[in-house]
């Protein structure tokens, strides 16, 4: 073969292959693409029922195909678009696989408002990039891993990004009490835990790492004391949480006695406020979430 021909075949293969696969991103370039995205201006706050919050939800989808999963739409109401996204990464063990571990994170938030002032009408957006675009990335983070590594996992994992959290927990609820199956088995009466995932992108403002609702886990201690996150941050485990100000998505699965548990950063971030943007995400600190939750994911198989 000539060396013009061998050209021609190698131009040719660099064509026909994706760039994401010449050029693999590392887990923070990921996060931050993310964020941006699902925090960015044009998706006007991805208030729940919109088609801001529809947007949203097809980049959460074709995120999850990308890294080589099968998602679904759950719609949530018969007369809006409000639906969760989910996909189920099946366990390595031939019993076992027919049990479930849900990891969920809510992608909507508040959406937008526009104020007139002397006859001037600005926009005024919500982008919750903590709340809860810091989440989301995280499970789709998350997606990636546990998918290249599916034989570590003995029960089936669900991973979900839920829709209408910011009206009430309905999408998580809907959820929750579906009967929604996988290959013949009904999820929501096969899941065994759950842990959301909601406002974990302040990690190095905070310097901990929450992890609330624990009460229902039959001894904690096996799960969590063999692991610990980076040094320089602490790990706080309560058990159970009564503010009015941290209910997340876990609650409509406790609410089933399924033991279930939320994780944060807390309250660091300008929680509901305009001020809420991509660019005070730590993203490594997300990245660092990320790896402690895979971790701890496969402790829960135990």
């Amino acid at each position: 073969m000539n060396t013009r021909k061998l050209l021609i075949i190698c131009i040719l293969a660099l064509l026909a292959c994706p760039l994401s696969s010449l050029y693999s991103q590392t887990s923070e370039q990921r996060i931050k693409k993310d964020i941006f995205v699902l925090a960015s201006d044009s998706l006007r706050g991805r208030s729940a029922g919109t088609k801001y919050g529809d947007k949203a939800a097809k980049y959460v989808f074709s995120r999850f195909q990308e890294y080589g999963l099968n998602p679904k739409y759950q719609y949530i109401t018969t007369d809006s678009s409000e639906k969760n996204i989910y996909c189920v990464i099946e366990g390595s063990d031939p019993v076992l696989k027919n049990e479930f571990i849900v990891l969920g994170a809510h992608y909507d938030h508040l959406g937008f408002k526009v104020e007139t002032n002397k006859g001037i009408n600005d926009t005024i957006v919500y982008n919750g990039a903590d709340d809860n675009a810091s989440g989301t990335v995280t499970i789709l983070e998350l997606g990636k891993r546990i998918n290249e590594n599916r034989q570590d996992f003995k029960r089936s994992i669900v991973l979900i990004a839920f829709d209408a959290e910011e009206t009430g927990l309905n999408g998580s609820a809907y959820f929750a009490n579906s009967e929604d199956k996988y290959k013949e088995i009904a999820i929501s009466s096969n899941t065994k835990m759950m842990m959301s995932l909601d406002m974990v992108g302040y990690l190095k403002t905070s310097k901990e790492l929450k992890i609330v609702g624990i009460g229902l886990l039959k001894d904690p201690s096996q799960y969590f004391s063999n692991l610990s996150i980076k040094k320089d941050y602490n790990l706080k485990l309560k058990e159970f949480d009564n503010s009015i100000f941290t209910g997340s998505d876990h609650d409509s699965f406790l609410k089933r006695n399924i033991p279930a548990f939320y994780v944060t950063t807390g309250l660091k971030s300008p929680y509901h406020k305009t001020t809420d943007d991509a660019e005070g995400i730590d993203i490594e600190g997300i990245s660092d979430v990320s790896n402690y939750i895979y971790g701890l994911t496969k402790t829960l198989l135990m």
